[in-house]
């Protein structure tokens, strides 16, 4: 049942990513999903991560393979009772297939002890590992979620648009 109501939501960020992209909110970077892994010591087992991300801005260096850009992204992992949906403001620099991101902003997290808001910060790195009809990357990120319980690194496999 977990499995199913994760699959949903996958498939309602990847719908409301594309909608935001047409809506002229910016296009659409893509959607992602894999496994997180906690790094606090009461927090055990291997969670399920997605999310989704959106362009704001970007600048090109011309004659170089270098790039920047704003982003916006939403992500949700979850255990047993347990999650965190982290919607980040991101600058993301590129070196040719490769990138680096650093975000910040609200954190919606669960945990045994209840509910609660408060600022999140994610860093990752991203390389592309095909370019074509299905522009394929896989991501590594870490979460610095401000309640202890949900912080960790989550590895992911996505897809640009």
């Amino acid at each position: 049942m977990m499995r199913l109501k994760s699959l949903g939501l996958l498939v309602v960020f990847g719908l409301a990513s594309a909608a935001m992209g047409q809506l002229g909110v910016g296009p659409v970077s893509g959607v992602r999903a894999g496994l997180f892994f906690p790094t606090q010591s009461g927090s055990s087992g291997t969670w399920f991560a997605f999310g989704a991300d959106t362009r704001f801005a970007g600048l090109k260096v011309p004659g170089l393979p270098l790039g920047a850009a704003v982003e916006g992204s939403i992500d949700y992992y979850s255990k047993g009772g347990s999650r965190n949906i982290p919607v980040l403001l991101n600058f993301r620099a590129s070196f040719g297939k490769n990138s680096v991101a650093l975000g910040v902003g609200p954190g919606f997290s669960r945990v045994s002890g209840g509910e609660s808001v408060g600022l999140d910060f994610a860093l990752s790195a991203r390389t592309s590992l095909s370019t074509g009809p299905l522009p394929l990357f896989i991501e590594g990120r870490y979460y610095m979620a401000s309640r202890a319980a949900v912080r960790g690194f989550a590895v992911m496999l996505g897809i640009r648009f």
